[in-house]
């Protein structure tokens, strides 16, 4: 239908108004994910980690399109600006993202780590437990912003 219609910004502000108030439509979700898959490249990584938080938040996913984000992530990871990179590995870790690619990403923030608030962190650190990647720099980063 319609959904050749959107790009990938306009997909991913779509994808964020339904997730944020939790308007679960599966026949749309199933068209979004495939539309999200085709023009994978084309969203910017913040684009990207906004549209893998909805599917995230909404519970909604497959290996294709966790594959497809985690690769297109993966090559572009330096370019996520902080929020958008705890968002990308939070929803890569509820989607039951491999842990190598998880992993990969967490390398990549504790690289970054002075530039990650709080908030960035502990989503990072809840991503690497529930991921069940080891991430000691992201824990230490954490145990030092709450002293």
């Amino acid at each position: 239908g319609r959904m050749k219609y959107f790009n990938a910004h306009e997909l991913s502000r779509t994808l964020w108004g339904l997730a944020s108030v939790r308007h679960r439509d599966d026949r749309f979700l199933h068209a979004a994910m495939t539309a999200a898959v085709r023009m994978i490249d084309n969203f910017t990584p913040a684009e990207l980690a906004t549209a893998m938080w909805s599917f995230a938040t909404l519970g909604y996913g497959t290996t294709s399109l966790v594959e497809r984000a985690g690769r297109s992530g993966l090559a572009r990871r330096a370019q996520f600006p902080p929020q958008a990179l705890a968002n990308m590995v939070w929803a890569l870790a509820v989607l039951a993202a491999p842990a190598g690619v998880v992993r990969s990403f967490l390398e990549s923030a504790e690289d970054r780590v002075g530039e990650l608030s709080g908030s960035d962190l502990m989503t990072l650190a809840w991503a690497a437990n529930k991921a069940q990647v080891s991430a000691p720099a992201l824990v230490n980063a954490v145990m030092a912003k709450a002293r």
